[in-house]
This record gives C-alpha cells, structure tokens and sequence, in this order.
C-alpha cells in the first residue's frame, strides 16, 4: 500500500459545547488554507471566515454544513461570539499540546 493512499475521513471535534468539528485535512493542505491566516483576519475578515467554513468546518461526518452561502448568512444563524469561539479553537484542534497527545 502506497502512504499516498492513505487519507482520513474522519473529523475532529473542537473544543467548544457546539457540535463543531474540522476536517483532518492533509498537512500541505492546512498550509496553504492558514498561511496568512492573520493577515487575511485583519484585511478580509468575512472572505476569511466563510472559507473556513466551506473548506476548515465540519459536522461529524466531514460533511459541509448546510443553509448558507455567504457570510451574511452566518451572522444570520451564529452569534459573532460563537464565530470567534469557532475560529479560536481551530488552532488548538490542528495541533494539540503535546501533553494532550494520544489521548
């Protein structure tokens, strides 16, 4: 069997009491989706936020959340604080503490 093969299909919860999960997305994949994540907060926040969605944020089963399209249809359904909580614990989930490792 190739390594190459080999790809995860499950989804990894975020720490938060929201059903909220990510995708365990390929390590080359997570670069280029985050690296200037910052960066693009500050200069395009809502761009930013809905590609996460769309590309970062789960359900349980890897599926794409359902019901919106743009990112006035977020707002329409999620609290900015619950936004911000989503964003905040992505980090934490892509790479664990290394005291948390193997639990």
């Amino acid at each position: 069997m190739k390594l190459s093969t080999i790809t995860s299909k499950r989804a990894i919860k975020l720490d938060m009491d929201a059903p909220i999960y990510i995708k365990d997305l390929p390590a080359v994949q997570l670069k280029k989706l985050f690296e200037n994540f910052e960066e693009d907060m500050a200069e395009r926040p809502e761009e930013t936020i809905l590609m996460l969605f769309n590309d970062v944020i789960c359900d349980k089963d890897c599926k794409r959340f359902e019901g919106f399209k743009t990112y006035e249809d977020l707002e329409e359904v999620m609290s900015v604080r619950m936004l911000m909580d989503i964003i905040q614990a992505i980090p934490a989930a892509i790479m664990p503490a290394q005291g948390d490792m193997g639990k």
